[in-house]
């Protein structure tokens, strides 16, 4: 399941079906933009904490009952550069969900700029119904 980079309304989503988890990666391209994709990454490509200056956690309660885990990261204009810098406001904020069930690790990724009217409620739904 991909949306797009800033293009959220291309993502195609079935409330009665499980969104699709890409388990070939995603496209690859410069600066940070607005997108929704959900993944099964390699250990290699796995979501890393440790490798943002500004974080935050939360638990996050999936449809199933498991509880994942929310992670917030806002990048401002230095920091940026790393990634191909911003594309405008003065900070992107990316979500990350991490669903492990079973030996099993899948991630959601959601990015937005604060003046975007995103519904981040939508997005957290559609996540929420991930299962193993």
């Amino acid at each position: 399941m991909f949306a797009r980079p800033n293009k959220l309304e291309s993502l195609v989503y079935n409330a009665n079906t499980t969104p699709i988890v890409d388990q070939l990666g995603i496209p690859a391209w410069n600066g940070l933009t607005e997108h929704f994709y959900i993944i099964a990454p390699t250990s290699l490509r796995q979501f890393n904490p440790n490798s943002h200056l500004e974080i935050t956690s939360e638990p996050f309660i999936f449809n199933d009952g498991t509880v994942g885990t929310k992670y917030l990261v806002v990048k401002h204009a230095n920091e940026a550069k790393k990634w191909g810098g911003l594309q405008k406001d003065t900070e992107w904020q990316g979500r990350t969900y991490i669903y492990e069930k079973d030996g099993k690790h899948i991630e959601a990724h959601l990015a937005v700029y604060p003046s975007s009217a995103i519904d981040i409620n939508f997005y957290e739904n559609v996540v929420k119904t991930l299962q193993l």
